[in-house]
């Protein structure tokens, strides 16, 4: 269903759900600054703080491929890629991956070290997570919550819905997107580098639960 648009998020402010991250109420969401007394439409805002999640430009296309090819070293079979098939790239197909079309590319960091990165762009009136992956060094710190709050509020700004699609036999992936309110839409295809293997899709329904 689609979404009413919300205002535009202000710069350097990454807005959280109330239930995409519990460890809101505590004063701290990883390894981020939460100033709790501000809300607004049940959204809690994370003030500039050690993790930054920001946005990646054409210019920024070294960084891009560096990330990807971490991401696809570290879990070669979570994405519709391969590392030989991204390695192969040249300049110019990174910057236009990184042209803003019809999505973004965000990278999360902390302290200056990358973090992670995540990929949303349209479908028509829906928006559709890719590319998200967290470095191992900073799981569990809140990294991965950041950014999908920032795709969630980039889908929501455009009036759109959001989904994503979770490789079978990825449960850390499928729990994580669980928590933070999404659900299996019992919608199945296989993986686009893997014909062999399948994949479900995930839509987000937690903002239903966001209170006025």
């Amino acid at each position: 269903m689609k979404k009413t648009a919300s205002a535009r998020r202000p710069q350097g402010v990454v807005r959280y759900p109330a239930r995409l991250n519990r460890r809101a109420s505590t004063g701290a969401i990883g390894c981020a600054r939460v100033q709790s007394t501000a809300r607004d439409r049940g959204y809690r805002r994370v003030m500039p703080g050690p993790v930054r999640v920001r946005t990646l430009r054409p210019d920024d296309w070294r960084t891009a491929r560096s990330v990807r090819l971490a991401a696809l070293t570290d879990a070669p079979l979570a994405f519709a890629s391969s590392l030989d098939r991204e390695r192969a790239k040249g300049e110019a197909d990174w910057r236009e991956m990184l042209t803003p079309e019809r999505g973004v590319r965000a990278l999360a960091e902390c302290d200056g070290a990358v973090a992670g990165v995540i990929g949303v762009f349209s479908r028509g009136d829906d928006g559709e997570i890719i590319w998200m992956w967290v470095d191992p060094a900073f799981r569990g710190q809140g990294v991965g919550d950041a950014l999908v709050a920032y795709a969630l509020d980039w889908c929501w700004s455009r009036g759109l819905g959001c989904h994503l699609w979770v490789a079978d036999g990825n449960d850390v992936a499928w729990r994580f997107y669980e928590r933070l309110g999404f659900v299996a839409t019992g919608e199945r295809q296989p993986l686009p580098n893997d014909g062999a293997r399948m994949e479900s899709q995930m839509r987000y329904v937690g903002s239903q639960d966001l209170h006025p």
